[in-house]
């Protein structure tokens, strides 16, 4: 008799936090429990609005749209590294840059639309700067990219306390 084994070995891709929990993940968003720590340089996913009651749990989808983001090397494209990542319920993963409007993606969906427009039009406001600024560059809505002037939403203040708290 012969018994074979398959063993899969899930590396630490980064963090998910939701309040005060934070937890590892691996590229596709699962939990791991007993794993090496991810690398310093890891992403950390901030979940913003959760009921932490539940527990941290990570949004596959997103886990999987940052390392994608990440693998492709769309920030060195861009010329901008993340300061931070994002997730809220009902707007899906916003990338947070110094010096760059914050990008909200919402989910994978349409990636590679999303990822050139995002290019695009960072090089548009590079070599035509807006009369007002721009805050957030919104591409959840297909052919119509919305570009928002800061306003009185609460993301704007969390982003601003999310960085205040990393020393930014």
């Amino acid at each position: 008799h012969t018994v074979k084994l398959d063993v899969t070995e899930h590396q630490a891709f980064g963090y998910w936090q939701s309040g005060s929990q934070r937890i590892v993940v691996d590229e596709e968003g699962r939990a791991l429990q007993a794993s090496r720590p991810a690398p310093q340089t890891a992403p950390t996913i901030v979940e913003v609005g959760a009921d932490v009651s539940k527990g941290a749990q990570a949004d596959v989808d997103t886990v999987r749209l940052v390392a994608r983001l990440l693998r492709d090397g769309i920030f060195e494209r861009i010329g901008r590294q993340p300061k931070a990542y994002l997730f809220r319920a009902d707007r899906g993963l916003t990338v947070i840059a110094d010096g760059h409007p914050d990008v909200i993606f919402g989910d994978s969906s349409n990636y590679d639309f999303k990822v050139q427009s995002w290019i695009a039009l960072a090089d548009r406001l590079k070599q035509e700067p807006p009369r007002e600024s721009v805050q957030e560059i919104d591409l959840r809505f297909g052919r119509n990219i919305v570009l928002r002037a800061p306003a009185g939403d609460v993301l704007p203040r969390v982003v601003e306390r999310i960085r205040e708290m990393s020393g930014a």
